[in-house]
């Protein structure tokens, strides 16, 4: 068994602040069973985020979350559309258009669209596909995706339509060339080209042979000027993709599998290029990897920045770049950044943005000076940042320096980990494999007080399928933050943040100001319980003093009140002798399980290097498993015998095959399951007889961990 001591410990990690402004935080429960699409902002900033889910028989049912720019929630759109948004946008007018495989409605009240609008053709060989779509001053919808349509719509003059060459229609649906088309704010489609190449270089065979890749250009990021001329981005593995004269990079160095980017602008007619590049290299780490485009943004000077994920060890860098080389061990992918001038003949600069681990850019905006605001997460303990920058998290924020060469700023915040993944692991369902939650993309916006936007969410699904969606916004100053800020929440024995908790849960508030620059740890008061002050510092729930495990000056550890069991919300607030932070509203859950550390029978704590025997007795301890009973005051230290949850205790592998009842569930048998004697009564503690799952063709997940309904995976070794 753990001393309290030991798990005390676990929970108290301290880092230091840097003076800056205050922040905004703000968590927001979600339409029940959805997930967010997509994103965007108005020029006045307020926020449209698009959730959907998935009707068996009505196509997708729509909310739309609108946010002013004091994250109040002032009005919710609601609708169904035959299409999973991909993309969003606002009109000067206020009306929201969202883009999602070959069709583009427009939105102004909840309802049916007052607009919706085919994007392809009516070719029942091929595909049309939006990615990204940008809105012009004068309220012209610009999109752009990839077809495979042999009668994907183009206007008179377009600068390619589809290719005349023989193409089986039994493959058709394989190939991609990419389109780019025009509406005005009524709908009517004003331009459309296509765009592609179709030589893909086979070392080994021949174009159209099974060991050789077909021909794919895939739009992924657009952007549009005021002279009307569209910048695109995206990834090709055609070697006569259309270049212009002049282009900083005239030769794609792709392979079959394995693309480089491209960086194209149209003319306003789309009858022409006005430049167009290639952008990679040589050769990925590793074959079935490649190039990605995750945004675009125009600079002032009429250049271009496009930012993304390379696997190329020789991806174009410039002199006096940030990062010249992909640093050791990044064979996961690399990030990058590179800026185009408004010729299109030169990189004005490029450079890798990456870490030694999993690093993953989600979004880009440039400023006023052409300076370059970008966000993501890493895991990479040496992803670029500047020194004492703030360093509470795996979701960055950066701003990069307009000739590429240096930051001027940099913060890591609590938020996700790489690639977008994080929360609870949950199985949603059983197919050939077992699908898990992932968190909404980052979304990043620049506002027009000078301030930044990010934005985030999470899903959690619990053991009867049912999903609770919790979105996260945070308006940042354009400088390091201090006062007393917050920046996250989420469970002490987790990495993600979100809005949900539940009674009696370990919680780690993430944030500048909080407490004591050398930190406090946790003291008894005269009751013999955990102390609700320390270093002067407190948290309120409800008004309630609740008690503290640990207060410095950027992490406050604590229990939540079991007080708050049964109720819908509760409002969180820290108290310093320096001031106090806004209030938080938190969505209450009866559990929501996370596993602090498991304990070997032998007293190891479990991990690669002293894994579990089969036949063992392990001993888990766990936050969040809500109402015990008997019921015991806050911050009180349990007895012997302690309390049990009042939620049901269980773990199981899940089993999944090929056929239904193929391979039956794995139930590890529950010893015992409560209160941990000399702990703080929080503490669960699970004793189980661990059984690994039998050898065979079936796959089977790591352990569940059910508490209530609520799930969460075991880090089981």
């Amino acid at each position: 068994m753990r001393s309290p001591c030991l798990l005390l410990t676990a929970l108290c990690l301290a880092a230091s602040a840097s003076p800056a402004q205050t922040s905004l935080l703000s968590y927001y429960e979600a339409p029940a069973g959805s997930g967010e699409s997509c994103a965007a902002q108005d020029k006045a900033g307020n926020l449209f985020i698009v959730y959907s889910s998935q009707s068996p028989t009505t196509g997708y049912a729509v909310s739309v979350l609108k946010f002013d720019p004091a994250f109040h929630n002032t009005a919710t759109i609601t609708t169904t559309i035959p299409f999973l948004p991909a993309a969003a946008a606002v009109d000067a007018n206020g009306a929201l258009w969202l883009a999602g495989f070959d069709k583009l409605v427009k939105l102004t009240s909840s309802g049916p669209p007052a607009l919706s609008i085919e994007l392809g053709g009516a070719d029942p060989n091929g595909y049309t596909s939006v990615a990204a779509l940008a809105i012009d001053a004068a309220g012209n919808v610009y999109v752009t995706g990839t077809t495979s349509q042999s009668d994907f719509p183009v206007s008179t003059g377009a600068f390619q339509s589809f290719p005349i060459v023989p193409i089986l229609p039994a493959l058709q649906e394989f190939y991609a060339f990419g389109f780019v088309s025009k509406f005005s704010n009524s709908g009517t489609r004003l331009l459309s080209t296509m765009i592609w190449g179709m030589q893909v270089t086979c070392p080994n065979a021949s174009p159209g042979t099974p060991s050789c890749a077909l021909p794919a250009t895939t739009p992924a990021a657009i952007a549009v000027d005021a002279s009307g001329a569209v910048t695109i981005a995206g990834s090709t593995n055609a070697a006569d993709y259309p270049v212009t004269a002049g282009a900083p990079q005239s030769v794609c160095k792709c392979r079959a599998e394995s693309g480089n980017i491209f960086l194209t602008r149209l003319s306003a007619d789309f009858k022409s290029l006005i430049w167009s590049t290639f952008l990679g290299g040589t050769g990925p780490f590793a074959e079935s990897m490649t190039e990605t485009v995750s945004g675009i943004a125009l600079e002032p000077d009429g250049g271009a920045v496009v930012a993304g994920t390379t696997s190329d060890p020789d991806f174009p860098v410039t002199p006096g770049a940030l990062e010249a080389a992909p640093p050791a061990g990044a064979s996961n992918g690399a990030g990058f950044v590179t800026r185009v001038n408004a010729a299109g003949t030169t990189w004005v600069f490029s450079t890798y943005l990456a870490g030694s681990d999993n690093d993953f850019i989600s979004a880009i905006q440039a400023d006023l000076q052409g300076n370059i605001w970008l966000t993501g997460s890493t895991t990479s303990p040496d992803f670029p940042s500047l020194p004492g920058s703030l360093q509470l998290g795996n979701a960055f924020v950066l701003h990069l320096a307009a000739d590429g060469s240096r930051l001027l700023f940099s913060e890591r915040i609590p938020g996700a980990a790489t690639g977008g993944f994080y929360g609870n692991y949950l199985p949603l369902t059983r197919l050939l494999t077992l699908l898990f939650e992932v968190n909404s993309p980052f979304n990043l916006w620049t506002n027009p007080d000078g301030t930044l936007t990010v934005s985030g969410g999470s899903i959690l699904t619990d053991a009867t399928g049912a999903t609770s969606a919790s979105g996260w916004l945070l308006r940042l100053p354009a400088a390091q933050v201090s006062g007393v800020s917050l920046l996250g929440v989420a469970d002490s024995a987790a990495s993600q943040t979100g809005g949900f908790v539940a009674p009696g849960e370990f919680i780690s508030i993430y944030g500048t100001g909080l407490g004591p620059a050398a930190g406090a740890g946790a003291a008894l008061d005269s009751s013999g319980r955990i102390a609700s002050q320390l270093g002067g510092t407190q948290v309120l729930f409800d008004g309630r003093a609740v008690p503290l495990l640990w207060a410095s000056a950027t992490q406050i550890n604590l229990l939540a009140p079991y007080e708050i069991a049964g109720q819908a919300t509760t409002t969180m607030q820290v108290l310093t002798p320096a001031g106090s932070s806004q209030t938080l509203d938190l969505t209450v859950v009866p559990t929501q399980p996370n596993v602090f550390v498991i304990v070997n029978a032998d007293g190891t704590v479990n991990g690669p290097d002293h894994p579990a025997v089969a036949g063992s007795i392990l001993t888990m301890y766990v936050s969040g498993a809500g109402a015990m009973f008997p019921d015991l005051p806050d911050g009180a230290v349990a007895p012997n015998p302690a309390p049990s949850p009042i939620g049901r205790v269980s773990i199981t592998n899940l089993g999944v095959g090929t056929l239904v009842g193929e391979c039956p569930d794995v139930t590890q048998q529950v010893l015992y399951a409560g209160g941990s004697p000399g702990l703080v009564v929080n503490a669960l503690q699970v004793n189980f007889l661990y059984q690994p799952p039998p050898a065979s063709a079936c796959y089977y997940s790591s352990p569940q961990l059910t508490i209530g309904n609520a799930v969460s995976a075991v880090p089981l070794y």
